[in-house]
C-alpha cells in the first residue's frame, strides 16, 4: 500500500470521527437533561451551538492552511479537539456544557475544508474524485455511526465516557497523522482585504448562488430528518432507521460515473429521489418502510453533496479552496438550523418543510445555466 493510499484512508477515517461529533449528542439529549435536571430542549441547543461554531471555523481554517500548510492545520486541529472534547466530558452544569460544545465545534472545523484542499494537492484528478467521494461518504456515514456509537457507549458506560472516548480517538489520529501525512507546499500569503474581496466575488457569482442555495438545504434536511425521527418514534424504530440508512451512503461511490454520463441529470436525479422519499414518508409509519425510505433519502443526499462540490469546484479554479470553504460553511449553517428547527417542531411539521426545500432545489436545478454546467 503506497503512501497516497494510506493518506487517503487516514483522511476518510479521521473525517468519520470528526463528523460523528456533529451527531453524537442526538441520542444523549434525554440522558444529559436528566443529569443536569433541565429540559431536553436546553441540551438540544448543544447541537445548535456546536454546528454554528463549527460552521464559522470552516471559513477560517481553509485560508489558514494556505498560509501554514495542510498537514500542520489538520494536526493542530486534532490536538485542540482532543482537549476541547475532554472538556465536554467534565461539564458540571448546562452552561459549561454549551460553552465546551461550542469550542469543540470550532476546533473540529479544522478538518473538513482542509481535507478537501489536501486531496486537491496530493492526488491526481482520477484519484482525487475517488478520495473526495470516500471522504464525503465518511461524513454522511458519520450521521448514523455517530449516533449509534454514542448510544452504545452511553448504554455501557455513560454520557461522559462518550466524549472521553472521542478525545482518545482524536489523540490517536493526531499521532497517526504526525507520522503518515505528507507535507504539501504552502501558498502565497494574502491580505485580509484581498481574502474578503475573494469571498465576496465567490458569493456573488452566478450560478454559484444557486448551488449554495442547494447546499444550505442538504445537511439541514439530513439533520432535521434524523432528529425528528429520534423525537417521534420508539427507540427500536430509530435504531432501525439509523442502521439501515447507512446503506444509502454507498451511492456516493457511483457519483463519478453518473457525472460522466450527465452532470445535469445527476443533480436533478438526486433531487427527485429526495422528493420521492419525502412524499412517501407522509404515508408510512412501519419500521421496515421507514428504514427503506431512510436508505433512499440518505442516497439522495449522498448523490447531491459530491455533485454540488463538483459544480462549485468547476468555477473560479484559482479560488477553489475558498469556494469550498464557503460551501462547507453554508452546509454546516444548514445543519445548525436543522438542529434548531427540531427544538420547536414535530416530525409531522418537519416533513412538509423538507419537501418544500427539495422543491426549491428542483426549481434551481431545472433553471440553472445549462451551458456552463453541462447537460
Amino acid at each position: 500500500m503506497n503512501q497516497r493510499t494510506v493518506t487517503g484512508l487516514l483522511l476518510v477515517i479521521t473525517g468519520i470521527f470528526v463528523a460523528s461529533n456533529i451527531y453524537a449528542l442526538i441520542p444523549l439529549y434525554r440522558t444529559i437533561a436528566d443529569r443536569f435536571e433541565v429540559s431536553e430542549r436546553i441540551i438540544m441547543y448543544g447541537s445548535t451551538c456546536f454546528t454554528f461554531c463549527y460552521a464559522w471555523g470552516l471559513l477560517l481554517f481553509g485560508p489558514l492552511s494556505d498560509r501554514f500548510g495542510r498537514k500542520r492545520i489538520i494536526l493542530l486541529g486534532l490536538c485542540l479537539s482532543t482537549l476541547t472534547t475532554s472538556l465536554v466530558s467534565i461539564s458540571v452544569d448546562p452552561i459549561d456544557f454549551l460553552v465546551y460544545r461550542s469550542v469543540q465545534g470550532f476546533t473540529l472545523a479544522s478538518f473538513a475544508p482542509v481535507s478537501f484542499l489536501y486531496a486537491f494537492d496530493l492526488f491526481a484528478e482520477k484519484e482525487r474524485t475517488l478520495w473526495i467521494g470516500l471522504i464525503n461518504a465518511g461524513f454522511l456515514a458519520a450521521g448514523m455511526l455517530g449516533q449509534l456509537l454514542s448510544s452504545a457507549v452511553n448504554f455501557v458506560f455513560g454520557w461522559r465516557e462518550v466524549f472521553l472516548f472521542y478525545s482518545i480517538v482524536y489523540a490517536f489520529l493526531f499521532l497517526c497523522g504526525t507520522i503518515l501525512f505528507p507535507q504539501t507546499a504552502r501558498k502565497k500569503e494574502e491580505s485580509q482585504q484581498r481574502l474578503w474581496n475573494q469571498y465576496k466575488t465567490i458569493a456573488s457569482s452566478y450560478p454559484l448562488i444557486g448551488y449554495y442555495g442547494i447546499t444550505f438545504t442538504l445537511l439541514f434536511a439530513f439533520v432535521s430528518f434524523f432528529e425528528a425521527v429520534n423525537q417521534f418514534f420508539p427507540s427500536a424504530t430509530v435504531h432501525l432507521v439509523r442502521s439501515t440508512s447507512l446503506i444509502g451512503t454507498f451511492f456516493t461511490l457511483f457519483v463519478s460515473y453518473f457525472l460522466e454520463k450527465s452532470k445535469k441529470k445527476t443533480l436533478i436525479g438526486g433531487i427527485c429521489l429526495g422528493l420521492f422519499c419525502l412524499l412517501s414518508l407522509f404515508f408510512v409509519r412501519s419500521p421496515f418502510t421507514m428504514g427503506l425510505f431512510g436508505i433512499l433519502f440518505v442516497a439522495s443526499i449522498s448523490i447531491l453533496i459530491p455533485t454540488v462540490i463538483h459544480f462549485i469546484g468547476s468555477f473560479h479554479p484559482e479560488l477553489r479552496g475558498k469556494a469550498l470553504s464557503l460551501y462547507s460553511f453554508i452546509l454546516l449553517i444548514g445543519a445548525s438550523f436543522g438542529s434548531l428547527l427540531n427544538a420547536f417542531l414535530s416530525y409531522e411539521t418537519v416533513l412538509p418543510i423538507l419537501f418544500i426545500c427539495f422543491t426549491f432545489n428542483l426549481t434551481i436545478g431545472l433553471f440553472i445555466d445549462k451551458e456552463k454546467n453541462g447537460t
